[in-house]
Protein backbone atom coordinates (compact mmCIF):
# COMPACT_ATOMS: atom_id res chain seq x y z
CA UNK A 1 0.00 0.00 0.00
CA UNK A 2 1.33 3.29 -0.86
CA UNK A 3 0.79 6.34 1.32
CA UNK A 4 0.77 9.89 0.31
CA UNK A 5 4.32 11.70 1.42
CA UNK A 6 3.84 14.56 -0.50
CA UNK A 7 1.93 16.64 -3.53
CA UNK A 8 2.86 14.30 -6.06
CA UNK A 9 5.23 12.08 -3.47
CA UNK A 10 4.47 8.14 -2.30
CA UNK A 11 6.20 5.63 0.10
CA UNK A 12 4.87 2.13 0.81
CA UNK A 13 3.29 1.74 3.88
CA UNK A 14 6.13 -1.01 5.04
CA UNK A 15 8.43 1.34 5.00
CA UNK A 16 7.21 4.32 6.85
CA UNK A 17 7.92 5.06 10.63
CA UNK A 18 6.98 6.92 13.35
CA UNK A 19 8.54 10.12 12.96
CA UNK A 20 7.74 10.55 9.36
CA UNK A 21 5.34 12.40 7.53
CA UNK A 22 2.12 11.99 5.58
CA UNK A 23 0.52 14.61 3.08
CA UNK A 24 -3.63 14.12 4.10
CA UNK A 25 -5.90 17.37 2.59
CA UNK A 26 -2.93 19.60 1.57
CA UNK A 27 -1.72 18.83 4.90
CA UNK A 28 1.73 17.53 6.11
CA UNK A 29 0.84 15.25 9.17
CA UNK A 30 3.44 13.52 11.74
CA UNK A 31 3.26 9.97 12.15
CA UNK A 32 2.99 9.23 15.60
CA UNK A 33 2.49 5.68 16.42
CA UNK A 34 1.36 1.88 14.48
CA UNK A 35 -1.61 -0.53 14.98
CA UNK A 36 -0.53 -3.98 14.66
CA UNK A 37 -4.24 -4.98 12.92
CA UNK A 38 -3.45 -8.74 13.06
CA UNK A 39 -4.06 -11.52 10.78
CA UNK A 40 -6.68 -10.50 8.34
CA UNK A 41 -7.95 -12.31 5.02
CA UNK A 42 -6.69 -10.86 1.62
CA UNK A 43 -9.60 -10.10 -1.08
CA UNK A 44 -8.58 -10.24 -4.89
CA UNK A 45 -9.75 -6.92 -6.69
CA UNK A 46 -10.29 -7.64 -10.46
CA UNK A 47 -9.11 -4.40 -12.60
CA UNK A 48 -10.65 -4.38 -16.11
CA UNK A 49 -7.36 -4.53 -17.79
CA UNK A 50 -6.68 -7.74 -16.47
CA UNK A 51 -4.41 -7.05 -13.60
CA UNK A 52 -5.69 -7.47 -9.98
CA UNK A 53 -4.92 -5.89 -6.32
CA UNK A 54 -4.63 -7.80 -3.34
CA UNK A 55 -6.36 -6.32 -0.13
CA UNK A 56 -7.81 -6.73 3.50
CA UNK A 57 -11.66 -6.09 3.57
CA UNK A 58 -11.26 -3.04 5.30
CA UNK A 59 -8.59 -1.35 3.28
CA UNK A 60 -10.25 2.43 1.96
CA UNK A 61 -9.65 2.77 -1.82
CA UNK A 62 -10.17 6.33 -3.13
CA UNK A 63 -12.63 5.94 -6.18
CA UNK A 64 -14.45 7.57 -8.61
CA UNK A 65 -18.56 6.74 -8.14
CA UNK A 66 -20.13 6.46 -11.45
CA UNK A 67 -23.53 7.33 -10.69
CA UNK A 68 -22.86 10.92 -9.31
CA UNK A 69 -19.25 11.11 -11.21
CA UNK A 70 -18.01 12.44 -7.16
CA UNK A 71 -14.47 11.18 -5.76
CA UNK A 72 -15.44 8.83 -2.97
CA UNK A 73 -13.42 6.79 -0.06
CA UNK A 74 -15.11 3.11 -0.37
CA UNK A 75 -13.67 -0.22 1.46
CA UNK A 76 -12.30 -3.00 -0.24
CA UNK A 77 -15.46 -4.88 0.62
CA UNK A 78 -17.85 -1.93 -0.74
CA UNK A 79 -16.45 -2.30 -3.92
CA UNK A 80 -18.64 -2.50 -6.63
CA UNK A 81 -19.23 -1.80 -10.46
CA UNK A 82 -20.50 1.17 -9.64
CA UNK A 83 -17.11 2.34 -8.90
CA UNK A 84 -13.58 2.73 -11.00
CA UNK A 85 -10.33 2.91 -9.43
CA UNK A 86 -8.32 6.50 -9.41
CA UNK A 87 -4.39 6.54 -10.02
CA UNK A 88 -3.00 8.71 -7.18
CA UNK A 89 -1.20 9.62 -9.71
CA UNK A 90 -3.92 11.27 -11.71
CA UNK A 91 -5.63 12.67 -8.48
CA UNK A 92 -5.81 16.26 -8.17
CA UNK A 93 -7.27 18.03 -5.63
Amino acid sequence: TLVQIGPNEWKRMADMAVGDQIYLDGEYQNVTNFFDQGEQEVLKINLEDGGYLESTAAHRWLVMNNQTNEFEWVRTDELSDNYSMVDPNEYTE
